[in-house]
């Protein structure tokens, strides 16, 4: 309901530089990122099946934003009891507020923080700290692009983010009713969520986002392959219907994966602009899509050739992207260009599996992973 182009796009950055996976990210500990990450994608998958019961009933589009904003209002709620993330607090020493609320959810979760927990996660990070004064500056967006690393970076993932509504929003061109068809991708996406929380820390997050992304994109060409030969052949109809819901699997997976990615391959005094600028390129795309979607209408299997095509190529792209599982989340956009560089962190910031020392408790693991170096 936007009144232009310019205006909708500056209201999606903004939305997505404060959306609540930011904080989700940064405020759980390492073992339960992937679980909480991928469990707030879920949410998504369960609009997006809930939106076609809404489009059902109220058939013209400004009645149907209106319903949606109705029904989104009482969570503004939410903005009064989350707290905000300890870690940015730290970042930016505001120490006061980043202890209390660190000390509250500790207590919540009956965890009591003893002073040689807080002295253990402060050697963490005090080179880090002092090698430099990024407290004293502001960080925006251009800064995503000022350095090679962070720059090479937040192109491929506005590349792997651009594809994605292209093939979600592509389900009006399945065969069938298209509220039945939103539903089941709906479904989809619930399935592939749950699939990507099980195996993410196993397989890592590049290799799941690739496979992701692959399946998506063969799938599309496969589903636009069978279409173009189908005929009246009712088989094979279904079995095209077929591979185009696992695409809508594969690039819901790759999407919920993504966000998870890039909340750890940015580091903290930029993350929020990260997954903004991400965001922002993945509406781009959903603003190109329905152009390239009407080009059925001239020839059929171009709109799947063209998504499936960009999903296969953002596949292989996101090989090139360095393996985030088993470290911590960067906080300065010096350790992030040498991680970028070498696909590691400073040795203070590894999750040592084999560290003998106890600091890969569960307790000492999370605190590490929240970089809380306040002195007491």
């Amino acid at each position: 309901m936007e009144p232009n182009l310019i205006v909708y796009l500056v209201i999606k950055y903004r939305k997505y530089t404060c959306m609540h996976c930011i904080t989700v990210m940064e405020i759980c500990g390492y073992k339960w990122r992937a679980i909480f990450g991928l469990t707030y994608q879920c949410f998504y998958s369960i609009g997006y099946m809930s939106l076609s019961g809404v489009a059902y009933n109220w058939r013209d589009w400004h009645e149907t934003m209106f319903v949606c904003t109705i029904l989104s209002l009482p969570f503004l709620l939410f903005a009064m009891i989350i707290p905000e993330s300890p870690r940015w607090l730290f970042t930016k020493e505001k120490d006061g507020p980043a202890t209390k609320t660190t000390l509250r959810m500790a207590k919540f979760n009956g965890v009591r923080l003893t002073e040689e927990d807080w002295q253990r996660a402060n050697v963490t990070d005090e080179k880090i700290q002092l090698s430099e004064n990024s407290n004293e500056r502001k960080y925006s967006s251009i800064d995503l692009f000022k350095r090679p690393g962070i720059r090479l970076t937040t192109v491929k993932i506005m590349f792997n983010c651009f594809v994605f509504y292209g093939i979600s929003l592509n389900a009006g061109a399945l065969a069938g009713d298209i509220f039945v068809n939103n539903t089941l991708n709906g479904v989809m996406g619930m399935g592939s969520n749950i699939f990507c929380m099980l195996v993410m820390d196993k397989i890592g997050r590049r290799l799941l986002l690739t496979l992701m992304l692959l399946l998506a994109g063969c799938g599309l060409l496969a589903s636009a392959i069978i279409n173009e030969f189908k005929g009246d052949d009712q088989g094979l109809e279904t079995l095209g219907l077929v591979f185009a819901f696992a695409a809508k699997c594969g690039i819901s997976g790759s999407f919920s994966v993504i966000y998870n990615f890039t909340a750890e391959l940015y580091p903290t005094v930029v993350r929020s602009n990260g997954i903004g600028m991400g965001s922002l390129s993945a509406r781009i795309g959903g603003i190109v899509a329905p152009f390239v979607i009407s080009l059925q209408d001239y020839v059929s299997w171009l709109p799947n050739v063209i998504f499936g095509s960009l999903g296969v190529i953002a596949g292989l792209s996101a090989l090139t992207f360095q393996e985030t599982n088993g470290d911590t989340m960067m906080e300065t956009l010096e350790e992030a260009e040498v991680f970028y560089k070498t696909g590691k962190l400073p040795k203070a910031k590894s999750l040592d599996k084999g560290d003998k020392s106890g600091f890969n408790t569960d307790l000492s693991r999370d605190l590490k992973d929240m970089n809380i170096f306040t002195k007491l």
